[in-house]
């Protein structure tokens, strides 16, 4: 019978007996084999926290051994025990310094947050574990997230005219007034991969008359924004206005 294997080092990979390879959990890296040494080695060359965890359980495992008694010496008590010590000290997460800045970036944008809230202690206590932990002089506050929505907005932009770049595409526009405000949306449709996929082009507000010239000159506004050529245009969906028109 072999020998039982409990190096913590293999709960970040995934064995393929069949195919003799061990896959990192955490980059997809493919190793040939199962041998600890090889995963722990990995680890310590490319995932730093977790390896410090594996050299954490290795201590924690040798001092609970003396408190195991005989019975229990080498059984699923003394792992029980182990892991019920590190999860009580410990918390995994997936994070990265691109997905809290997206995140963040998110929380004004999209769920209509103030950046007030980037500053709020609360906010603060969960989110400065994260950013010590990232290290490398990383920060999060509302002054660099206020400079992280222009770029951001225009890799979106520039990622958009990219995948309609030379597509024919169809136009859906529609104009919102709500609080003496109205707002022109323009959304741009178009087949990839025999799929349709939707694209917000903008979301301007109007502050002149609703006449059809001026409307027309605001959508060209936004189609060279894109680098859209009128050419591209397969049909455009919009209400019965007479300014539409």
């Amino acid at each position: 019978m072999g020998r039982n294997k409990t190096n913590t080092s293999r709960d970040f990979f995934t064995y393929h007996k069949t195919e003799n390879k061990s896959i990192c959990n955490i980059c997809d890296t493919s190793m040939i084999g199962n041998h600890a040494a090889n995963l722990e080695r990995h680890l310590k060359r490319h995932h730093s926290n977790e390896f410090k965890t594996v050299q954490q359980k290795k201590k924690i495992k040798l001092n609970i051994r003396d408190e195991a008694t005989p019975s229990t010496s080498g059984s699923s008590g003394s792992q029980e025990t182990l892991d019920k010590y590190v999860k009580s000290e410990f918390l995994k997460v997936k994070l990265n310094k691109e997905i809290v800045l997206k995140a963040c970036i998110e929380l004004i944008t999209v769920n209509g947050c103030s950046f007030e809230m980037l500053e709020y202690s609360g906010f603060k206590k969960i989110l400065n574990p994260i950013v010590n932990a990232i290290g490398n002089h990383f920060s999060v506050n509302s002054e660099n997230i206020k400079l992280l929505i222009p770029e951001t907005a225009v890799k979106i932009v520039s990622e958009i005219s990219t995948a309609l770049e030379k597509k024919v595409i169809s136009l859906k526009i529609d104009i919102a007034t709500r609080l003496n405000r109205s707002i022109l949306g323009i959304n741009a449709q178009l087949i990839i991969g025999g799929r349709i996929n939707l694209f917000t082009l903008g979301m301007t507000e109007l502050k002149d008359k609703h006449t059809g010239i001026y409307i027309k000159n605001m959508v060209e506004k936004v189609l060279e924004k894109y680098n859209i050529d009128i050419q591209q245009i397969y049909s455009i969906t919009t209400d019965n206005g007479a300014n539409m028109n």
